[in-house]
């Protein structure tokens, strides 16, 4: 007798997972981590702000600004998590208010 799989029990792992924490120094974006260094894309992540808000953002230059870019505002204490991305450039971050340094911790995970 044939036993059919749930595509739960199909789907494997990442093969690839990276824990980061970012403390900013500076009022200016900074990279967090770049992804195509430690894998070939990021297709997960999860992070939480825990020092002062901050803007992040996924494959570009994150920036307080213009409120019209591509950076997320995440306010301290708050956390995203992301699946079924595809995240294959830099991440960065900034502070939301100049002064502040903010932190991000969390990891990605994705295919080696």
């Amino acid at each position: 007798m044939t036993t059919l799989r749930t595509s739960i029990e199909l789907q494997q792992p990442y093969s690839e997972i990276v824990n980061f924490t970012r403390t900013t120094t500076g009022d200016t974006a900074e990279t967090v981590l770049t992804v195509s260094s430690l894998m070939v894309e990021a297709n997960k992540i999860d992070f939480m702000v825990d020092l002062f808000d901050l803007f992040v953002r996924f494959g570009g230059t994150a920036t307080n600004a213009d409120p019209n870019t591509n950076s997320i505002l995440v306010p301290a204490g708050t956390g995203v998590s992301l699946g079924d991305i595809r995240v294959t450039g830099v991440i960065s971050i900034i502070n939301a208010v100049a002064g502040q340094r903010g932190r991000i911790r969390g990891y990605i995970a994705g295919r080696g």
